[in-house]
């Protein structure tokens, strides 16, 4: 029976020793900290480990077992396997540049003839098998690679580059100032989230974080809605 249980990372009462969630890197952190906090409530003996991943890196931890769920894996499932989907909702995008910054004066929509002349900002695509995207670049712009969202909203203001940031995190800096957005050509469409995980081997630490994500409230927190 011991045996039995380690193979299938059980401990009694289908209650697994260890989950491992990838989450995207758009997904509202809030919201994400309150999963964990109500996880450890529910769960205090089963290991949690979350991954972050960037756009297609989404399906890399999933395809590659890297993650037993995905939070936030970015459009619809990519081919037809044993895999469930459910939608969370959409997060919208804002372009931003510095209040400063040479594009802030020009008419609106930007052309991307003239946004091309500055560095996008944006975060690396964390994918391993899949064929990595790009959030926004336009053809022979420079583009500049940053960890996380953070550090481009500080390189953004500073005018380091421009880019696309979710709105969910370009909110305080426009309304303190610091930002601001623009209307361009090519706009960028809100991204569609889902949460995705295979039917098989489920068990209860598992089936609550489904439950518990697919929640409207909680829905609506990790796309960044208040």
């Amino acid at each position: 029976m011991e045996v039995l249980r380690q193979n299938t990372g059980l401990e009694n009462d289908a209650v697994e020793r260890e989950l491992r969630i990838a989450v995207n890197n758009i997904i509202a952190q809030d919201a994400l900290v309150a999963l964990v906090l109500e996880f450890e409530k529910q769960f205090p003996t089963t290991e949690l480990s979350i991954l972050r991943e960037v756009y297609n890196g989404c399906w890399d931890a999933r395809y590659g077992d890297r993650a037993d769920l995905v939070i936030g894996v970015p459009h619809g499932v990519p081919h037809s396997d044993a895999l469930i989907s459910e939608s969370l909702g959409e997060i919208a995008w804002d372009f931003v540049i510095a209040p400063d910054h040479p594009l802030a004066q020009q008419k609106q929509p930007l052309r991307s003839s003239d946004l091309r002349k500055y560095p996008a900002v944006y975060v690396r695509d964390t994918s391993l098998a899949f064929s990595p995207q790009h959030a926004w670049l336009l053809n022979t712009q420079k583009p500049l690679f940053v960890p996380g969202f953070g550090v481009a909203i500080a390189l953004i203001e500073a005018g380091a580059g421009i880019g696309y940031v979710p709105r969910h995190m370009a909110q305080a800096a426009i309304a303190q100032g610091r930002l601001v957005a623009r209307a361009v050509e090519e706009q960028k469409h809100a991204t569609h989230l889902f949460l995705v995980y295979r039917p098989e081997k489920k068990g209860r630490v598992r089936q609550w974080c489904v439950d518990y994500v697919t929640q409207p409230e909680v829905r609506r927190r990790l796309c960044g809605e208040q």
